[in-house]
């Protein structure tokens, strides 16, 4: 929630607080930007009490907000500050109703079979699996507050025998209009008081709309009584119009600057607070300056371009298309030193003003490149490198980098940039006319298993010049691509989608992992395999920013989800998993997902379960989560939905979003995120064997371990460190055949301009000069293998 938006209702909500009696409440403010709460904290030693605990100091926070029980670490570097929640209570509603089940604590729940929607009186029916049987029952909301539903049996309907369910749902799931029925019923519709407490409960939820509704018809029907409150409506007004123009800067940060653009050209600004009113003013010229800026630019550069002689127009004419037509509002930033030339006075030769416009439109902000010749190497650099990337042939590849080898443009830190800057090398598949706007079905070739299927969604005015955040999202068993496509990016609605990762601007990747005949997940690496084969896949097609890619997963998806973010930490910025069932390799390889060198960079993971979940007897969530939440350098959160089973929670993912935003800001800002100075892991798959920039040829047959006799098993360590300072590298570890290894070196590493001293299992390797300097062969083949265009590696190293 944006900060003044937060503020403005924090203050409208201390005006009508009172206090109230129960436990005190507090919030956490969490390290990477998470804010938990506002809820009832308490400590404790593990996630669920075991033997043996007794003696264990409290060392995990737990915050119950009536819905949730959110687990985190109590570290000072997990937890910045705890304070007081001084705010009004949650407007709570009871139902009449003493005729619930009052037996035995609920069983666990292997499955929901079926649900009914909700009448107007908070009941619903529903058909649950459980271990031994299938049942149904009635259930009454008793409790409703704007944070959870509480949901119990009606002992009279059971027929299932007696037992006591207190499930927690979120209000957030349950229809608008079926919402606004219930809270109809529990009113007294002659009592104006009770029409102000719906109101608020509104307020609460942050449903303006709903609220100012109500508070219209309880004036209509009260309009003396409830004169006073008639600059209410001017409050509601306010938070609802700060609320929208939020919205609005959302869309512009996460790419959508046509749509904020209008947007903000039609925003009724005198609905905002005063303060807000100066923002948006300020907002509009900003934008407005933009789009002019944006104009002014291209007019420039093509001014400029006219001037030159006609045989250097001939020589660029093709790029001076192609920036003046694909350059955007987010892309125009490009052209910040050739802007600053002209800012100053525009007294440089053209030839260099246009080579400044070039440089910047391919090699990145702040590119200084005024040399004309070499502007033109660059182009030519580029248009070589977009066809190595998809060339098959071996032979024409070495034909590519001989002609490379001769351009001023290909020197090693052009390149690097080349890559990252450039647009996805291969072409998107023509959308069929009857296809969802932005939505791609696509193929690709596993090792494995041959074809693999993968649908994507990209966010409205998708531009593959600029780098998108991604979500791999991986469905459970019985979940169709487009379910899965869904429940990230929302349902379509027309020709648009109006949920967290389309209104964010993530692209959603999701592949048919699973075989037509598999129903679980099986640890293999042919799993792995076609997740990977899909992955590459996406960044080779479309603009992903691989440094803020998560990968996550429901139910077996989100199992798989988490052995690959444990076997491949490198290649993701944090991990997302619900109602996962970990066992085998997720045990093992704990360690992994705490960072390369205990959370330095850290590695963000975010798991979702139901305290009913079926599942939780056999699997060993509790125990792997326990070490995760105990170890200080871990950035988890564990998130317990009250009295649910084995579920989605899609009411989570308004927090997820939140959480994937802050975590990839974190991961943005942290040096050496992809080159770590330190790297200790662990492997027990052959396939499990590249972290970071050091890789194994294979991994010893002693370490590779089947996932049904992984019992009292270790995991073969990788274990390194690397000194930009000494420019040494040093392998302590290495489980391969004879200590083999490849060192991908690049300049996050070593200084290439200094001799470079490596060491490997106490064994000190000496190459020559030539082997330790950069190669664009390597940079451009560990690009078109790996697909990774943003951090490529300049030269590799192979010890033998």
């Amino acid at each position: 929630m944006p900060k003044l938006f937060a503020g403005i209702l924090a203050i409208f909500l201390l005006m009508k607080s009172t206090n109230a009696l129960g436990q005190l409440q507090h919030t956490l403010q969490l390290k990477n930007g998470v804010q938990i709460g506002p809820g009832i904290v308490s400590a404790v030693p593990a996630l669920r009490k075991a033997a043996g605990d007794d003696d264990r100091g409290p060392r995990i926070f737990v915050v119950d907000d009536g819905l949730r029980l959110i687990y985190v670490n109590s570290n000072r570097n997990t937890v910045l500050s705890q304070q007081e929640f001084t705010g009004a209570p949650d407007e709570k509603f009871v139902f009449p109703n003493g005729a619930v089940s009052k037996g035995l604590n609920a069983p666990a729940i292997s499955r929901v079979l079926n649900i009914s929607d909700f009448s107007k009186f908070g009941r619903r029916e529903i058909d649950l699996a459980l271990a031994s049987r299938n049942i149904s029952i009635l259930q009454q909301i008793t409790e409703l507050t704007p944070t959870y539903a509480k949901l119990q049996i009606l002992d009279k309907r059971t027929r299932a025998g007696s037992f006591a369910w207190d499930q927690r749902i979120s209000p957030a799931s349950i229809p608008t209009a079926t919402l606004r029925s219930i809270l109809m019923q529990l009113i007294d519709k002659g009592q104006s008081g009770d029409w102000l407490r719906v109101v608020d409960f509104y307020i609460q939820m942050q449903r303006f709309g709903e609220a100012r509704e109500v508070l219209e018809e309880a004036l209509e029907l009260f309009p003396l009584g409830l004169k006073s409150q008639r600059r209410l409506l001017t409050q509601i007004d306010e938070l609802y119009a700060q609320q929208k123009f939020d919205e609005i800067r959302l869309l512009w940060d996460s790419g959508q600057t046509n749509l904020a653009a209008s947007l903000l050209q039609k925003f009724p600004s005198a609905t905002l607070p005063l303060e807000t009113q100066d923002k948006l003013a300020t907002e509009i010229r900003s934008a407005q300056g933009l789009v002019l800026q944006t104009k002014s630019v291209v007019d420039t550069i093509r001014e400029r371009f006219g001037k030159l002689p006609q045989d250097q127009q001939q020589s660029v004419q093709g790029v001076i298309d192609e920036l003046a037509a694909e350059v955007t509002l987010t892309t125009v930033v490009r052209f910040s030193a050739f802007y600053q030339q002209i800012q100053a006075g525009g007294n440089a030769p053209d030839e260099n003003l246009v080579a400044l416009a070039i440089g910047g439109w391919l090699l990145g902000t702040d590119a200084t490149v005024d040399n004309f010749e070499v502007a033109k190497s660059l182009v030519r650099v580029r248009d070589l490198v977009r066809e190595y990337l998809v060339e098959k042939v071996p032979a024409k590849r070495d034909q590519i980098v001989a002609k490379l080898r001769s351009e001023e443009g290909a020197q090693p830190q052009y390149l690097a940039r080349i890559l990252k800057t450039m647009k996805p090398p291969k072409p998107l598949d023509p959308q069929p006319a009857d296809q969802f706007p932005g939505l791609y079905a696509t193929e690709t070739q596993s090792v494995a298993s041959g074809s693999v299927s993968y649908l994507v969604q990209v966010p409205p005015e998708y531009d593959p010049n600029h780098k998108y955040p991604c979500v791999l999202a991986l469905g459970g068993n019985g979940d169709s691509l487009d379910s899965v496509i869904d429940w990230w990016c929302g349902r379509r609605l027309g020709t648009f989608r109006y949920g967290q990762m389309t209104r964010r601007g993530y692209i959603v990747v999701t592949p048919r992992w699973m075989m037509d005949d598999q129903s679980t997940y099986n640890y293999t690496e042919g799993e792995h395999d076609r997740v990977l084969s899909v992955y590459r896949d996406a960044i080779r097609r479309y603009s992903i920013d691989t440094d803020r890619v998560f990968i996550a997963g429901h139910l077996d998806g989100g199992t798989a989800a988490w052995d690959l973010a444990g076997a491949h930490p490198s290649l993701w910025a944090g991990l997302v998993a619900i109602s996962p069932e970990p066992s085998k390799y997720i045990v093992k390889y704990w360690e992994n997902l705490g960072g390369p060198d205990r959370g330095r960079p850290p590695f963000g993971s975010y798991f979702v379960f139901g305290s009913l979940d079926g599942t939780l007897a056999s699997s060993d969530l509790f125990n792997v989560l326990s070490k995760y939440l105990e170890a200080y350098w871990f950035d988890c959160m564990v998130v317990e939905y009250r009295g649910n089973g084995r579920l989605r929670f899609g009411s989570e993912l308004p927090k997820i979003a939140d959480w994937m935003d802050l975590a990839g800001d974190v991961r943005l800002r942290t040096p050496g995120v992809r080159n770590p100075e330190a790297i200790d892991v662990g492997t027990m798959r052959n396939g499990d064997r590249f972290f970071y920039w050091l890789e194994a040829p294979g991994v010893q047959a002693t370490s590779v371990v089947n996932p049904f006799m992984l019992s009292g098993q270790r995991p073969g360590k990788f274990v390194a460190k690397a000194s930009r300072r000494d420019n040494r590298i040093v392998v302590s570890r290495i489980p391969s055949p004879r200590n083999s290894a490849t060192i991908w070196l690049s300049p996050d590493l070593v200084d290439f301009a200094e001799p470079i001293t490596v060491n490997v299992s106490g064994r000190k390797v000496r190459f020559p000069p030539e082997q330790t300097r950069p190669d664009i062969r390597v940079m451009l083949e560990d690009a078109r293998v790996r697909g990774e265009r943003q951090s490529t590696y300049w030269q590799r190293l192979v010890v033998e």
